[in-house]
This record gives structure tokens, sequence and C-alpha cells, in this order.
């Protein structure tokens, strides 16, 4: 009885974290979890997209910070449809953990000449999808590449340019192309 209950909870806790975030396939290993011993632990769902398994812990932000990543993710990718608004929020994201920029959202997007038109960020809309797409990303529960070395976008312009100086391109989506660390 005891381990249908376990193995009920387990399957109804990753069903909720496909509901939560239905662009992301989550894989959870349910025997290994259900024969893990006695304890009531859970697996802990591993994120996979088009790039692989993913596991991303989430990094810590106040409520004005979520709203200022929201707003910088508005700000630049309002036109970009979700994939390019999850590009965005895990660019933040992969800087505030980087180690190479500031370890807050606040410092990272004021980092003077990081973000276009940085004085006009936050008078930017809190648009709601935005915001709950942007706190999954920074909460480690969504990711578009899934690479923490991705740090850096540009709108390269209607020409198919993916160069960059010295930064190596990673990926394009929508009109952004997405450039990693050397």
């Amino acid at each position: 009885m005891v381990k249908n209950t376990k193995r009920n909870l387990l399957i109804f806790f990753t069903a909720l974290m496909v509901s939560v975030s239905p662009t992301a396939t989550y894989a959870a290993n349910v025997e290994g979890a259900l024969q893990a011993g006695d304890g009531y632990s859970v697996a802990v769902p591993q994120m996979q997209n088009q790039y692989g398994m993913c596991n991303r812990e989430g990094i810590q932000y106040s409520d004005a910070e979520l709203t200022l990543a929201a707003q910088t993710v508005y700000h630049e990718a309002y036109n970009q449809g979700i994939d390019g608004w999850k590009a965005v929020a895990e660019v933040l994201y992969n800087r505030v953990r980087s180690g190479l920029y500031p370890n807050n959202i606040t410092d990272v997007v004021y980092q003077k000449g990081q973000f276009s038109g940085a004085g006009e960020i936050a008078t930017q809309p809190v648009d709601s999808q935005v915001l709950e797409i942007t706190r999954n990303v920074l909460d480690g529960n969504d990711t578009e590449f899934c690479n923490p070395d991705v740090l850096y976008f540009r709108n390269p312009g209607d020409n198919n340019n993916r160069d960059w100086g010295s930064y190596p391109f990673y990926v394009r989506i929508n009109n952004h192309c997405f450039y990693t660390q050397n």
C-alpha cells in the first residue's frame, strides 16, 4: 500500500511539473525513487530540451528583481515569442551564475553597456506571461538551451550575419543570435 501511494505521489508530482512548464519535457526515474529506501524522498525531475538533459538550480531574487528581469525580457524580446523570452531570461540567469558578472539581477541589468536602453527597462510593462516564463527560468525549472556559457545575444538585423567579434555563435532564435563565452 505504501509503495503504491509513493508511486501515485511521484506520478502526480511529475504530471504537475509538466503542466507548470509545457515547453520542457521532464523525465523522472520512478522506479529508482521508489526503491531508494524507506524514507520519503522524491525524485527531482530533470529537464530535457533539444540540447539534452539539464539539471539547474534556481537563483535567489526578490520580487522587485523578478519584475525587473521580466521587464528586461520584455524590453529586449517582446516580439520574439516564448522561445525568445526564455532565451533572454536564460542569459540573465547565466550571467548571475557565471562569476563574470555581478551575482544579482539588478546589477546585471544595469551594468554599463550590457542592455540596450537600460534606462527604459524599468518603465516597461509587466506582461503576465513573460513574468511567468522569466520566473520559471530563474527558478531553474525551464530552459531554452541549457548551456551556462551562453552569456550574450544581439539582434543582427535583417541580414544573416552571425559573426560578432570573438564571441562564438551558439544559436539563432527568431531575430536574436546567442553567443557563448570565449
